[in-house]
């Protein structure tokens, strides 16, 4: 359902993620981070929290190979699909070790009634 609502064809590869695991180098504090990269990080924490606050069935939508359409989503109390979409461009190493760096992808806010 969700290839047919966001237009992708039906046999886009598409991998599932937690949203803990997706964030996960964006939201980990690191001694070497100066105070810019402490605040980009402080900012993911504060995304992550307001995810997890305002809707439940969390999952992130990684849908593609090298190109990525990632999407954030999950239910709000009154029902409907919410959530962030961003892109996300992986190169053969980063797809070899599954590191990502979300820090420097743009998001746009998306919502879907739920069917």
């Amino acid at each position: 359902m969700l290839l047919q609502l966001i237009e992708h064809p039906p046999d886009a590869p598409v991998k599932l993620r937690t949203v803990d695991d997706f964030f996960a180098r964006a939201t980990a504090e690191e001694d070497w981070h100066d105070q810019e990269e402490r605040e980009t990080v402080q900012k993911f924490q504060n995304l992550v929290g307001v995810l997890k606050q305002n809707l439940s069935q969390l999952q992130v939508y990684r849908v593609g190979n090298t190109n990525i359409d990632a999407y954030i989503v999950g239910l709000t109390d009154g029902g409907e699909w919410a959530g962030l979409s961003t892109k996300l461009v992986e190169t053969r190493l980063q797809q070899a070790g599954r590191a990502m760096n979300v820090r420097s992808v743009a998001g746009e806010i998306c919502r879907d009634r739920h069917d």
